[in-house]
């Protein structure tokens, strides 16, 4: 049977419970499990966050056109999967107790994904492999060919359709169990509702168990938070204890009001560095029909509500100049720097990190790698810790450094904090604690089949999964045969099952480098850890130790920090430390 690796390789009736336990006795909550048959799901729509896989119109004749359509809760976007045999399952609406049909058995581009008598035929037979950090692709058993939103549109009402596997958003959808056979699912499902979320406080990404008010990772099983009310609880992942951060950091903070905090910007290299900015979406989504909260505006290719970048004093930072911005206590995203960028005609265009030839990075434009990114998710310290990481997961520019300012943060952390990470300064080339310091010789280090050149000179490093997303047909990284491993994404020769830290994990997954934590490991690939995957990984890693170097490099690359009693956290960003 074909399951979700990052929940293990689970028996088709497993759930995988995530309780809390604390001297009052046991308590059990709602909890993420393996994909099996008899469980009801809506799917989200990666290419639309916000929107999930929808039957046009709620219809329930032959022939309704499957699409993507804001997440509403209705019977319309309620899917049970049933056994079809050999691991595959059947898709059936449960509104028009109905399948998911691939249109005459087509195995085209482009082939109308739609609504059918169950039949029990191979139009209606899928598998769901994982696509990594708990999102699957849908692979229709018949063509082998994916459920696509059609050309990655956001826009509701854009249809689903077959396509060639290809790794996109547009075919990665996120499954969220709202029920099982017997219970149904649509709004009478069993997700938290908004009350019990709300109760639960939980960050994006996470679900909650409502009757203690806890938060766990959906992918990985690792509790977020402690019970809300009984800090002296322990959490349980599969019966064991563990006092771990989750495996990645949340994408957005809750929403509050005070106690802002400064994020400072100091350029200490030898050339400008032009300033860019990414908030990520709130979360739960709140359409902007609805009206933004604050710290957050419009995203209009989506319509929804995204955490706002705050105003730079200046944008160009030139060598020793410096900037401040105010960063509300609530608020997730990202900064880079801009290289070598140059304005004409009202269009700024950068060597590396461009955003869309902007000099302000326009809502919900990222940087253009290579690009060195310093990613945070801040919250009051009534509602946890800060999490904040450098990334060179998409290459690296510039060398860069995040450090929370003195006097700003709780000296004594919290309990269960890996104090390796708490309150440190990734990217740092000074040792942070017990953590080595970057050498950042990032364009000596960086292999010529990694380098970007803008035109004819070095500009970056990029890292090997860029380098395919721009040249698919590359022979120098036989991108054909090794995109998986390096992007960590299942749909490839490989078939990467997700990240080899996670419980169950098999042969196929990604990672489990060299720079593992002890007993971190629940399995190895050797084809990731001794091919090219391992080896560009590893270029990254000596560059700078306390930074991503592949995705799920988390255990040795997130940074948690907890505000002090009368202030949130502030941070300064340095480029060239």
């Amino acid at each position: 049977m074909k399951t979700l690796s990052a929940y293990g390789a689970l028996g088709a009736a497993t759930l995988l419970v995530v309780a809390c336990s604390s001297s009052g006795g046991d308590v059990t909550g709602n909890s993420a499990s393996a994909v099996a048959a008899g469980q009801v799901f809506n799917f989200g729509a990666i290419a639309h966050p916000g929107s999930c896989l929808d039957a046009t119109g709620a219809g329930t004749s032959d022939g309704t056109q499957i699409e993507e359509w804001t997440c509403n809760g209705t019977g319309a976007q309620s899917f049970e999967l049933t056994d079809a045999g050999g691991g595959a399952f059947s898709i059936v609406n449960t509104h028009a107790n109905k399948c998911v049909d691939v249109n005459a058995q087509g195995t085209a581009n482009g082939t109308k994904i739609q609504l059918w008598d169950c039949n029990g035929t191979p139009a209606q037979s899928f598998y769901l492999d994982d696509a990594g950090g708990g999102f699957v692709t849908i692979v229709n058993t018949h063509s082998n060919k994916c459920l696509d939103v059609q050309g990655d549109n956001p826009n509701d009402g854009t249809i689903v359709q077959l396509y060639d596997c290809n790794g996109t958003n547009a075919q990665r959808w996120n499954p969220t169990v709202i029920g099982t056979a017997s219970t149904g699912g649509g709004a009478s499902g069993g997700s938290c509702d908004a009350a019990q979320l709300a109760k639960c406080n939980c960050p994006n990404g996470y679900s909650c168990c409502p009757t203690d008010g806890s938060c766990f990772d959906s992918a990985s099983q690792v509790v977020y938070t402690m019970c809300k009310d009984d800090p002296s609880s322990t959490c349980t992942v599969g019966g064991s204890s563990s006092s771990s951060p989750p495996s990645s950091p949340p994408s957005s903070p809750p929403v509050t009001t005070g106690g802002n905090r400064d994020f400072s910007f100091v350029n200490k290299c030898g050339y400008d560095v032009w300033v860019g900015g990414e908030g990520n979406p709130v979360n739960p989504p709140v359409a902007c029909s609805a009206g933004c909260p604050s710290g957050s505006v419009c995203n209009t290719a989506n319509q929804l509500c995204t955490w706002s970048v705050p105003s730079l004093g200046s944008v160009q930072l030139a060598p020793g100049q410096s900037t401040t911005a105010t960063v509300p206590p609530s608020w997730g995203g990202r900064f880079w720097p801009r290289t070598e960028c140059t304005s004409t005609n009202g269009q700024t265009i950068c060597a590396t990190g461009d955003c869309g030839g902007n000099l302000v990075c326009p809502v919900g434009v990222g940087g253009a790698p290579p690009a060195t990114l310093a990613e945070f998710t801040v919250m009051p310290p009534s509602s946890g810790s800060d999490f904040y990481d450098i990334s060179n997961v998409d290459g690296a520019n510039v060398p860069v450094e995040i450090a929370p300012v003195s006097g700003s943060f709780d000296t004594s952390p919290p309990a269960g904090t890996n104090l390796t990470y708490y309150c440190q300064s990734p990217g740092s080339p000074n040792a942070s604690g017990s953590l080595a310091g970057c050498s950042w010789n990032i364009e000596a280090s960086c292999p010529s089949e990694l380098q970007d050149q803008d035109p004819g000179h070095y500009v970056g490093c990029r890292s090997a999964g860029q380098v395919c997303a721009v040249d698919p047909s590359s022979a120098a990284l036989d991108c054909a045969g090794e995109v998986d491993l390096y992007r960590c994404n299942g749909g490839g020769p490989n078939d990467v099952s997700g990240s080899c830290y996670s419980q169950g994990a098999n042969a196929s997954c990604c990672g489990c480098p060299s720079w593992s934590p002890a007993g971190a490991c629940q399995s190895s690939n050797a084809r990731w850890t001794g091919g090219p995957a391992g080896h560009y990984a590893q270029v990254f890693k000596d560059m700078c130790p306390t930074a991503y170097s592949f995705p799920y490099d988390d255990l040795t690359s997130t940074f948690t920090c907890l505000g002090a009693s009368n202030a949130n956290t502030s941070y300064t960003i340095t480029f060239c430390p």
